[in-house]
């Protein structure tokens, strides 16, 4: 499931360097740029985005032009952006507390700022509870679909031509059955939370709650899954990283 960002920064040159940051070092994200505010804006209709991250001043010749916090007021107007993740850029610390209060944005970098600042400033507010990855969108074998969030999957099992994923929900587990996709694509979609550990499962590593080496088994909810001898070494890899 990736990430859809949008960029706001006036400065052509900033802003493809900012692409290039995210680009090689963020996983599973799709970057969307804008240089002006009318852009910016058309850009809400074309797509969802999980983040922002926006330059204050957007055009410096002209005073009375629209800037990176009209765009942040224009974002906390629209229901489903009400708390979508904001990191302002500026070189004019002043404008922050304008940033802050009226737009509550949640960070802030200042310029010139290096790769590593940026990127802990992003991590930082992806930890954020406010946070929302886009969801997987699944149709199932009755043709119905569905929005699934990476946390409410626990793991997935292929079953011939069928996948059925296993999704926590309460205290019970329950199940949607596809048959348009495989292993392999659900691999590929998913962030790397998603281990690999028998060629049948796919298994989150956030709800597994005990694994057992002996008899190379793993507990997720109330179920136990085996841990295939090709997959052991590289689960094992995947599992015990923090």
């Amino acid at each position: 499931m990736s990430t859809n960002i949008l960029i706001l920064e006036d400065n052509v040159t900033q802003l493809n360097a900012l692409e290039k940051i995210l680009q090689e070092n963020m996983e599973h994200t799709h970057i969307t740029k804008a240089s002006d505010y009318a852009s910016a804006t058309q850009l809400l209709g074309k797509a969802s985005f999980q983040f922002f991250l926006l330059d204050i001043e957007l055009d410096r010749e002209c005073p009375d032009a629209l800037t990176g916090i009209d765009f942040g007021r224009h974002l906390r107007s629209l229901p489903e952006y009400r708390f979508t993740p904001i990191l302002y850029i500026t070189s004019i610390p002043t404008q922050i507390q304008t940033a802050v209060n009226e737009v509550h944005c949640q960070n802030y970098i200042l310029k010139p700022y290096t790769a590593k600042e940026l990127l802990a400033a992003i991590d930082f507010l992806m930890q954020s509870p406010l946070y929302q990855k886009e969801p997987l969108k699944i149709c199932d074998s009755n043709g119905i679909y569905y929005k699934l969030y990476e946390d409410d999957i626990l793991y997935i099992e292929a079953d011939g031509k069928d996948m059925h994923l296993y999704m926590a929900e309460q205290d019970k587990i329950r199940k949607i059955t596809t048959h348009r996709y495989r292993l392999t694509e659900f691999l590929s979609l998913l962030p790397d939370d998603f281990i690999r550990c028998h060629k049948k499962y796919i298994v989150n590593k956030k709800a597994i709650t005990a694994y057992d080496k002996t008899t190379a088994s793993i507990l997720v909810k109330n179920c136990f899954l085996k841990i295939g001898r090709k997959y052991k070494e590289e689960f094992e890899r995947h599992y015990t990283q923090a």
